[in-house]
This record gives C-alpha cells, sequence and structure tokens, in this order.
C-alpha cells in the first residue's frame, strides 16, 4: 500500500502537468470543431480524478498486489517444509 502511495506522489509530480497539457490540447480541438460535452458536465471531475482517485486507486492496487505476493510467498513456504 505504501508503494502503490508513493507511486501516486511519484506520478502527480512527473506525468500530471504531461496529462494536464493533453487535456487542454483535446478541449481546444474539441470547441474547434464543435465537439464536446452536450450538457457541459463532468462524471468524474479532474480534481477528483488527480487527488484522492489516483492516490485511491494506487493505494488499493499497492495493497491487492502485496496480497497476492503474500499469499504466494506463505503457499510456496508450505509446500518446501
Amino acid at each position: 500500500m505504501v508503494a502503490g502511495v508513493v507511486a501516486a506522489a511519484f506520478l502527480t509530480v512527473a506525468a500530471q502537468p504531461s496529462v494536464e497539457a493533453a487535456i487542454r490540447i483535446e478541449e481546444a480541438a474539441a470547441a474547434a470543431h464543435g465537439h464536446g460535452h452536450e450538457d457541459g458536465t463532468e462524471v468524474v471531475s479532474r480534481a477528483v480524478q488527480r487527488g484522492p482517485g489516483l492516490f485511491g486507486a494506487y493505494a488499493l492496487t499497492g495493497a491487492g498486489f502485496g496480497a497476492l505476493l503474500g499469499t504466494v510467498f506463505v503457499v510456496a513456504g508450505r509446500r518446501r517444509g
């Protein structure tokens, strides 16, 4: 779980500026072509996506992989004796 939080913190610093730039480019292109959200509403805001959503997803993924790895070690340890 700690590894997931560390990964999310790194992505916040390293990747989010590129993601935000890409979103601005997409929004500008959609506005130029008359496309976009029909009613202007978002299902999940960017603030939630880049904050609690990012950290929550990575923490849960880290915890899941940690549990899986722990289970593999327990099963492997029982077989070795």
